[in-house]
């Protein structure tokens, strides 16, 4: 995805941090599902809930950043009165290439397991 810098380009690293935040902010809405994982892992009518919520960006080393994230989820099945909601975290590594396209580590969120829990 093509970062739409405001900044100069030779401002990197703790320094774009907060555009970087403003810019994913903006357009979570693109690449959102690729970072929810399946929720079926809780029930299969779990369900995320406004999407993600974009929490920090943080500058880890030249030009790789860490995302990091939430994103509220809700399970409601009314015939047996259950009704859970909760909210998750994550984080994502990506790097800032010098043409000013963001290449993100997406997750493999295809299926997941009890034993990726902590």
């Amino acid at each position: 995805m093509l970062f739409d810098r405001k900044s100069e380009p030779s401002v990197d690293g703790a320094e774009l941090c907060s555009e970087l935040i403003d810019f994913l902010t903006e357009i979570a809405s693109e690449f959102e599902s690729k970072l929810v994982p399946d929720l079926s892992y809780i029930d299969e009518m779990a369900h995320v809930v406004n999407g993600i919520n974009i929490k920090n960006v943080v500058h880890v080393s030249e030009n790789q950043y860490r995302l990091e994230y939430s994103f509220d989820w809700e399970l409601f099945l009314g015939c047996s009165d259950r009704n859970e909601t909760d909210v998750e975290n994550g984080r994502v590594l990506f790097t800032l290439e010098d043409n000013n396209v963001l290449k993100f580590n997406f997750p493999d969120n295809s299926s997941r397991d009890t034993r990726d829990e902590f």
